[in-house]
């Protein structure tokens, strides 16, 4: 009988250390890494109904930029938009607006691309000179350069041209379609 006691202490013994662990292993708070792994998934800011001007190095707009909306991603270090529409002009007093459904613009890069129903519309005075459409575009910002793939067309009073990719060079104010051209063409 003198070890039945001892027995039932090293159960009870057993039994509270079990518990304990038990107690500790799911108090514990949810780690720093668990939470931060959560922050960098969500934006670190958005904006609603933008309209920013970016400037070059002689203070001039070189671009207007107008959304719906701007998500910045840390993870990705990129720049969600929604609706994105940039504005901008060329040397000879052309205006040009680039307009997508969605885009990306990547941080450090001077760069957007733009997806989804992309439609680019030069215009002089006010009369619209062509239209160009695509699935995708990438807007190189510092050369002001429209390189467009998939479906692109450009459109204009008296053509219809359809290519595999249009490169449009704003500041020489030309625009190429290359690859698996497709024309037709009425004299006005």
């Amino acid at each position: 009988m003198v070890k039945k006691p001892q027995t039932n202490l090293i159960v009870l013994l057993v039994v509270t250390i079990a518990f304990a662990a038990i107690v500790q292993l799911y108090s514990k708070k949810p780690s720093k890494s668990r939470e931060t792994k959560t922050q960098k998934e969500r934006p670190d800011f958005y904006l609603k109904d933008v309209s920013t001007k970016a400037m070059d190095k002689n203070g001039k707009i070189a671009y207007t930029l107008k959304a719906d909306k701007i998500a910045h991603h840390p993870k990705t270090n990129q720049s969600l938009v929604t609706k994105p529409i940039i504005h901008t002009s060329g040397n000879n007093q052309e205006t040009w607006n680039i307009s997508a459904e969605n885009g990306i613009i990547p941080d450090h890069k001077e760069q957007a691309e733009l997806t989804g129903n992309v439609v680019i519309i030069k215009q002089k005075d006010s009369i619209k000179e062509l239209t160009a459409k695509s699935d995708q575009t990438t807007y190189h910002i510092k050369d002001k350069k429209v390189v467009s793939e998939g479906n692109s067309s450009v459109i204009t009073d008296s053509a219809l041209v359809k290519g595999d990719k249009i490169v449009a060079d704003i500041p020489k104010d030309t625009v190429e379609v290359i690859a698996n051209v497709k024309a037709h063409y009425e004299p006005k």
